[in-house]
């Protein structure tokens, strides 16, 4: 039997074997802010023909779960494709930062019944609450590299 060379001729990069993500991840956040991409792809696109997408904002009461994940990275690759198709494609994000769902959560992680405070300080907790977890699920949808206008968000 005769011996043949079964080397595997791969290319030569810089990229690391091991994508060691938990501990990359964080920079990489860091490098699309700090190189402002989100800025950049929109300045590249200027007096290109506009296409937006208009964002159903989730409640701002709680950590972001799959279903919200999902919904915003879908979007965002409609975004990113129809950038890359030759469209302007601004997007802002939002926040639903008021109703049931937010007194809801008041009532579960403050223990605090609204009969049992007045309305200024029920509304009060409701805001403090609800601005908290703009913060946190902008955070969570940048790590998930959703491009937007993260310092600019509408809030209902």
């Amino acid at each position: 039997m005769e011996k043949k060379d079964t080397a595997i001729h791969m290319p030569k990069t810089d990229f690391p074997m091991k994508a060691n993500l938990p501990q990359r991840e964080p920079s990489l956040v860091e490098w699309w802010e700090d190189i402002d991409i989100y800025d950049k792809v929109r300045e590249k696109s200027k007096g290109k023909p506009k296409w937006i997408l208009h964002d159903g904002p989730p409640y701002a009461n709680g950590n972001i779960h799959l279903g919200q994940a999902l919904n915003k990275i879908l979007k965002d690759i409609a975004i990113k494709y129809k950038t890359m198709r030759g469209y302007d494609c601004p997007y802002v994000p939002g926040w639903d930062t008021q109703g049931l769902p937010t007194e809801q959560a008041v009532r579960r992680e403050k223990g605090v019944d609204r009969r049992e405070v007045s309305q200024l300080e029920w509304r009060r907790m409701c805001g403090e609450l609800a601005l908290g977890y703009v913060d946190t699920q902008r955070t969570q949808f940048k790590r998930l590299g959703v491009r937007g206008d993260w310092d600019h968000p509408y809030l209902t």
